[in-house]
């Protein structure tokens, strides 16, 4: 049966979220690239797991920020190319986006820019078409920015920090404040946007800087706790697991948990922060996956058991609807043998 007790205090968090967040845009001289992970609005996954906590959390978090605010779709050539659709409600990530920009504006969030990232030859008819779609959906009052790839990224930093890297890539001129990312799904191109803008910034004499919010994993709970074993099982279909930050423990002494994509990316884009940075700049006081993140969920969470129940709940509610999915063709057999593990440790 579903838990209809609260564990989660909505209020504490908004606070706790709001304060670092705030101290984060100070960090960087008033201006900061903010991914939003998982999903902008309706996030359920996190209602469930999290009982007393609202689906609309990240809006109503960046809502406080009114004008200064700006908000960037991201969607990846490569991926409109290959008809890329989510896992769960398997809708096209073109779909998703203008699905996401039509739902944002109705609540009146609008959306500054959609940026198409990995344009290549072979991908480069992909996003004329979806270019022309948001002109045609929205008019001309949203901007198109045009991403390409970067031959050697990211192993050549010669090639990203460059004119043919991230010299390239189309630059948003943004105001003072935060300039939420947000994309239909992982690989959208979150990051390489982020990327290009510090860089062009910095050729501009602007030290602006990156950030991450994310509900889950939840840093400062354990690698085992039920809350970061749900995330996995949400998250089966491609891939992610939770792992813990050593970086993070080597520069700080803390335990910290965070997931592996993030883990691998933070290699990367640390030695790209430390070539185009001087060696004040502010970006470099990151020193592990975990220091980018703005994560408080832990201080909402007003009670462990009833959220731990919670998530025991929604990792048997996705471990049945994967097989369900196995059974009928509509998932593969390596998501299913990797939600029986997630099953396994509860």
């Amino acid at each position: 049966m579903p838990v209809l007790q609260k564990g989660f205090d909505g209020r504490r968090y908004m606070r706790a979220e709001s304060a670092a967040l705030r101290k984060r845009v100070r960090m960087f001289h008033g201006r900061l690239y903010l991914e939003v992970g998982g999903k902008f609005y309706n996030d359920n996954h996190a209602a469930r797991v999290l009982p007393g906590y609202d689906p609309d959390t990240k809006v109503r978090l960046l809502e406080r920020f009114g004008s200064r605010l700006q908000l960037v779709q991201c969607i990846s050539a490569l991926m409109i190319n290959q008809g890329k659709r989510r896992g769960e409600t398997r809708v096209l990530y073109s779909d998703q986006l203008v699905k996401d920009v039509r739902e944002l504006r109705r609540r009146g969030m609008e959306t500054e820019a959609v940026f198409i990232s990995r344009i290549s030859p072979p991908t480069a008819r992909a996003a004329d078409a979806m270019a022309r779609r948001i002109v045609r959906e929205f008019g001309r009052n949203i901007r198109i920015l045009r991403g390409y790839e970067i031959p050697g990224y990211p192993r050549d930093l010669k090639a990203a920090l460059g004119d043919e890297g991230y010299g390239r890539q189309d630059y948003l001129r943004c105001k003072t404040g935060i300039t939420a990312v947000t994309a239909p799904g992982p690989g959208s191109g979150k990051m390489a946007f982020c990327m290009a803008q510090m860089y062009d910034d910095r050729r501009r004499g602007v030290r602006s800087g990156y950030a991450k919010i994310e509900t889950f994993p939840v840093w400062n709970l354990p690698l085992a706790h039920p809350v970061n074993v749900a995330y996995e099982a949400a998250t089966a279909d491609i891939g992610d697991y939770n792992v813990l930050d050593r970086r993070h423990k080597a520069a700080y002494g803390v335990t910290a948990v965070n997931y592996n994509r993030d883990a691998e990316n933070f290699a990367v884009m640390k030695r790209i922060i430390d070539a185009m940075t001087a060696k004040n700049d502010p970006l470099r006081r990151y020193r592990s996956p975990t220091d980018m993140g703005i994560g408080c969920t832990r201080a909402g969470i007003v009670a462990d058991d009833i959220v731990r129940q919670s998530a025991e709940v929604e990792i048997i509610r996705r471990y049945w609807d994967c097989r369900h999915a196995f059974e009928s063709g509509r998932a593969d057999a390596a998501t299913m043998r990797r939600m029986e593990r997630v099953l396994d440790r509860i």
